[in-house]
């Protein structure tokens, strides 16, 4: 029985990785590996769920998210763009709108996805030396990225016009990413990746 789900979680991620993909140098910084893969922990008001998140660009507008069990079952299978998602697959616990926008504005933050319209984008020095980008994304709301130079996003911020809504921040060994974590404060949200080479 193990083996077939050992099996089962291979089948999926040789599935993931033998589609059509595009490097992802402008949004997450490394110029090597088309797709990447985390080990994911997901805390959500006291409760805790882990397994393998792998996150793929299609195209330079969307990007492809997994998040199975260790063990292999999918429970999320999701299309994300800037401004929408399209669900692929979704266990019906996180078969909730709230939850895959949640997820949506998540990772279209990570990826960089929000950045890529240079006429809405407010540039400025950091008080690090580093770049600062305000990117205006609906109504109210902003994302802002903190670069270490011109592309090397340290740190995400989703803001909206009273208060900031969640963050992600980027972990490097050399200019190789190494682990991003984003941390909701509207509500007990809180997501470790930490990459692995498969």
């Amino acid at each position: 029985m193990r083996f077939l789900l050992f099996v089962s979680c291979c089948w999926s991620l040789l599935c993931l990785w033998c589609s059509p993909v595009f490097p992802m140098a402008t949004c997450l910084q490394d110029p090597e590996p088309e797709t990447l893969f985390f080990n994911a922990v997901i805390e959500v008001s006291g409760k805790t769920v882990s397994g393998i998140m792998v996150l793929n660009r299609e195209d330079s507008s969307r990007y492809r998210m997994l998040f199975t069990t260790i063990a292999g079952p999918k429970l999320l299978d999701m299309d994300i763009t800037a401004i929408d998602y399209q669900k692929n697959y979704c266990i019906k616990q996180l078969d909730r709108k709230v939850i895959l926008k949640f997820f949506q504005k998540d990772f279209a933050m990570v990826t960089g996805l929000l950045r890529g319209n240079p006429g809405t984008t407010k540039k400025t020095t950091g008080e690090d030396g580093g770049w600062v980008e305000e990117i205006p994304v609906k109504k109210k709301d902003t994302v802002k990225y903190f670069l270490a130079g011109e592309t090397f996003i340290t740190k995400a911020q989703y803001n909206s016009k009273k208060k900031q809504l969640f963050e992600a921040t980027y972990s490097y060994v050399g200019n190789k990413l190494e682990s991003i974590t984003i941390q909701h404060f509207n509500f007990s949200m809180h997501i470790t990746l930490n990459r692995f080479e498969p």
